[in-house]
């Protein structure tokens, strides 16, 4: 059996609109206080409603006994229902069209956007190292000016990077590190996947520490002000990591 609730609802009208429509068929002439009655709307509403209905052209209003009265339209006259959308959907798209042109240069000009995140103080970088930890990846690359990172955040039992590699012994890292102390760091960790190489901080003067893992690139900073910066993006990694390559590929 057809609900015509339902199927009325699919024209545009809302709940209250089909029930206050529905109760006028089925009424003839009305007050708006009885049309409240039966279709269970209340009072101040239905007679919102009932205009409403007059302007869509679904129901008309008439005096009786100085009173006003509404009456439903015919039935039929649900089809205005359309044409009013069509004329609506008509002038959206007409607009539309208008703006495509900037829309389709803002599209254009945004390219691949990299997600940025920025961490400050000793902490905020301690932080960067859950980031780390829950990655799945298999390789891990970093860039470290040791004697800026050991004297911003000396060793200790607790240090958070000896903490960061145990959690991550079967990921593979790769180190390259400057120190004006010489090569002080074992090429090989046994007990977990890592590998060093050292060079002199003369021929690479760099003063910040670069993490590279999946699209990530973790770029830390410790001097006047200690923060970090995330950048997500697969194709800024990737260039990071192509440098690091020929670097290592060049050491020993």
């Amino acid at each position: 059996m057809v609900n015509l609730e339902t199927e009325i609802k699919k024209l545009g009208l809302s709940d209250k609109e089909t029930k206050v429509y529905l109760a006028l068929l089925e009424l003839g002439q009305v007050s708006p206080s009885e049309v409240a009655s039966y279709s269970g709307v209340n009072r101040a509403t239905t007679y919102v409603i009932l205009e409403e209905l007059k302007k869509k052209g679904l129901a008309t209003s008439l005096e009786k006994n100085k009173k006003v009265h509404f009456v439903a339209e015919p039935p039929e006259r649900l089809s205005h229902l359309f044409e009013i959308e069509k004329k609506q959907l008509e002038e959206n798209f007409a607009d539309l069209k208008k703006i495509l042109p900037n829309l389709d240069k803002l599209y254009e000009s945004r390219g691949e956007r990299p997600k940025v995140r920025f961490f400050e103080g000793k902490e905020g970088i301690r932080s960067l190292q859950e980031d780390v930890v829950k990655t799945r990846v298999k390789n891990i690359e970093e860039i470290i000016p040791l004697d800026e990172a050991y004297k911003n955040f000396p060793l200790s039992g607790k240090d958070h990077r000896e903490k960061m590699y145990e959690k991550l012994r079967n990921v593979n890292f790769r180190i390259i590190y400057t120190s004006k102390k010489g090569n002080v760091l074992p090429p090989v960790y046994k007990e977990i996947k890592r590998n060093v190489k050292f060079i002199k901080s003369e021929l690479f003067p760099i003063s910040a520490e670069i993490i590279l893992f999946g699209s990530k690139t973790i770029i830390i900073v410790t001097r006047k002000k200690d923060f970090a910066v995330v950048l997500e993006d697969q194709f800024i990694t990737d260039t990071f990591r192509a440098i690091f390559n020929l670097i290592w590929k060049n050491l020993k």
